[in-house]
């Protein structure tokens, strides 16, 4: 009788761990009604957006702009890459060297081989990233003009034929052309993180 309680006790304490692991470990499925948090990144509570035409969602800051008529003319002429842009509002970049006409893109082609060469002029060396469900394929590009810098990342990953891509675009002006103290260099790596995180939690259709 003895013998049979330890059992019993020993089925009902494994049974409680299993429970606890469902219920407190990390399941893939939780990406799905992701916003954004805003304690590390200084934005705002976000939002779902989505896209049926382009087929996909996306956790973005609910202070953010989406620009549905976005175009990519980064390969020129004839080449334009259609998309949905999400630009930083005009208070994150007041007061620093950033310019609020950055965003993060989802853009989207198809029949492509799906490389950062699709969506990107003259891109480095290409990497592999995953951030949220997809891995990536990804790349950089700086250009200057007139005392600016426009830095951009495309990560990129395939569908079916259809080939999406998250495009980063910073755009900020050289600090040293701004009178001494009057704007602040603005945290290139807590923008960075700000778009990883909204990147990760895009859902393609």
């Amino acid at each position: 009788m003895h013998t049979k309680k330890l059992v019993a006790l020993a089925a009902l304490g494994f049974a409680a761990i299993a429970i606890a692991w469902f219920i407190f470990s990390p399941q893939p499925e939780k990406y799905d009604d992701v916003a954004i948090d805003a304690t590390s990144t200084g934005a705002l509570s976000g939002q779902t957006y989505s896209n049926q035409d382009l087929g996909f969602e996306i956790g973005v800051p609910a202070d953010w702009s989406a620009d549905e008529s976005h175009f990519s003319h980064d390969l020129g002429p004839g080449r334009e890459i259609p998309g949905v842009a999400f630009r930083i509002p005009a208070s994150f970049a007041s007061g620093t060297n950033l310019s609020a006409d950055s965003y993060i893109a989802v853009e989207e082609l198809s029949e492509v081989e799906c490389a950062p060469a699709d969506f990107l002029y003259s891109p480095g060396t290409s990497s592999a990233k995953t951030l949220g469900r997809y891995t990536y394929r990804y790349a950089t590009s700086v250009g200057a003009a007139a005392g600016n810098l426009y830095e951009q990342s495309v990560y990129a990953t395939k569908k079916g034929n259809r080939c999406f891509a998250l495009r980063y675009m910073i755009h900020s002006g050289n600090i040293a052309n701004y009178p001494a103290g009057a704007v602040k260099a603005f945290d290139h790596q807590k923008l960075i993180s700000l778009f990883d995180s909204i990147a990760a939690t895009l859902k393609i259709y």
